[in-house]
């Protein structure tokens, strides 16, 4: 999970996640990463159970534009650095 967060919060991250089964083109992924820029995955803590993962994320993003399956999609932007 913390490789693949590292990997998912890299500037390349299309050519990175071949290895971990998606096959793009990532549209809705896209359209999040030019919403929320400078994208950072932080794994607080992982559970697991057989092949079931469950990660705990804190994501710090940019917010210079709207995501369209966002809560904050009608909201202006603010381009300030925000956390979930």
């Amino acid at each position: 999970v913390k490789n693949y967060t590292n990997d998912l919060s890299q500037n390349d991250w299309p050519e990175r996640m071949s290895k971990y089964g998606w096959d793009g083109p990532y549209p809705k992924h896209q359209e999040f990463r030019t919403a929320y820029e400078g994208c950072s995955w932080e794994v607080k803590d992982v559970v697991t159970e057989g092949t079931n993962i469950m990660a705990w994320l804190e994501i710090t993003v940019r917010w210079v534009g709207n995501f369209d399956k966002d809560v904050l999609r009608d909201a202006e932007p603010t381009g300030e650095t925000v956390k979930w």
